[in-house]
């Protein structure tokens, strides 16, 4: 099987390729902890106009998710963080 040859039609500018490389540069010198779940804010399945909040693992593991819907991210991302608090044991 022959390998793939076709170039991209992307043209990104030098300045483009330098902002990537310190964007990668920066999250590997985060040295975040894999196990240390986050929040995630998603659209609702049934009404993609409402959004619901995920708590996460690195690498999209699913650790638990709301039943309630939000009207806007902000409250669904509020809400997520003090499950967040709750699940990971904080005051």
């Amino acid at each position: 099987m022959a390998a793939n040859t076709t170039s991209s039609r992307r043209q990104f500018t030098d300045a483009a390729r330098q902002a990537a490389v310190e964007a990668r540069r920066l999250k590997r010198d985060l040295k975040i902890d894999p196990n240390r779940p986050e929040i995630f804010v998603v659209r609702g399945v049934q009404d993609a106009r409402l959004f619901t909040w995920e708590i996460r693992r690195y690498g999209g593991v699913l650790l638990q998710n709301s039943d309630a819907r939000f009207t806007t991210v902000l409250a669904a991302e509020s809400a997520g963080q003090r499950a967040l608090s709750v699940f990971v044991g904080e005051p």
